[in-house]
């Protein structure tokens, strides 16, 4: 009863997944490709970088499984079926494993519609990689040769930058007035310390100049 049940469960699955795959297109999804690296210190303080795929974007700016991105998100839940009714097959398989699975029907079943996946999948383009817009605040020229700041992690020659991405833009080496753009990575950092300084010795001031006033009030009233 239970095979039985199964059985029907798996041709549901399958009348399924024919009329999707009708509808479905490979121009409609795209693979992730590109990556975005960033650097990061560890313990040590010793510099890594760390990458991970951009996200999906673009025309194509809906996330499905397997680091693939689709138009809309009625093209993922296709996509995100089929994977998962081949993945049913697979669980099935491993838990009716025996010396007679690669005769059986289910097994026949799930290679017929892998390699239609795959077929499928072997169409779908890479995505297309992420355009970067300059901004002057993504870079800081690292004259100290000193540790990036947080918000510019990724070492980039003689420039710390946000990411790799950033970093590959091409007119930095050519743009005159890019380069002039960018500022050095710890001047802000030292102008606040210069601004902290200031504060703090005004504050000191007048910790010290009320103290002054108490001892000088002390002495007053004791002996006069």
């Amino acid at each position: 009863m239970l095979n039985k049940k199964i059985q029907i469960i798996f041709l549901l699955l399958s009348i399924l997944i024919k009329h999707l795959t009708v509808g479905l297109k490979p121009s409609s999804l795209c693979f992730l490709k590109q990556q975005e690296c960033k650097g990061i210190y560890d313990k040590q303080q010793n510099y890594q970088t760390e990458c991970n795929l951009i996200k999906c974007h673009g025309i194509f700016q809906f996330e499905c499984i397997l680091d693939t991105c689709s138009q809309s998100i009625t093209e993922c839940n296709e996509y995100n079926q089929i994977n998962f009714y081949i993945n049913i097959l697979n669980d099935k398989l491993i838990e009716t494993n025996n010396a007679t699975t690669k005769n059986s029907k289910l097994f026949q079943k799930y290679l017929k519609e892998t390699m239609k996946l795959n077929e499928f999948n072997s169409y779908i383009p890479d995505c297309l990689n992420k355009t970067y817009t300059f901004e002057s605040k993504d870079f800081c020229l690292n004259n100290a040769v000193s540790k990036c700041p947080a918000n510019q992690s990724f070492i980039c020659g003689k420039y710390c930058s946000l990411n790799s991405i950033a970093c590959d833009y091409q007119e930095m080496k050519s743009n005159e007035s890019i380069v002039k753009s960018i500022s050095n990575c710890f001047e802000r950092e030292n102008n606040f310390n210069e601004n902290n300084t200031i504060i703090s010795f005004h504050v000191g001031f007048f910790i010290f100049s009320l103290i002054l006033l108490l001892f000088i009030c002390f002495i007053f009233f004791i002996f006069f």
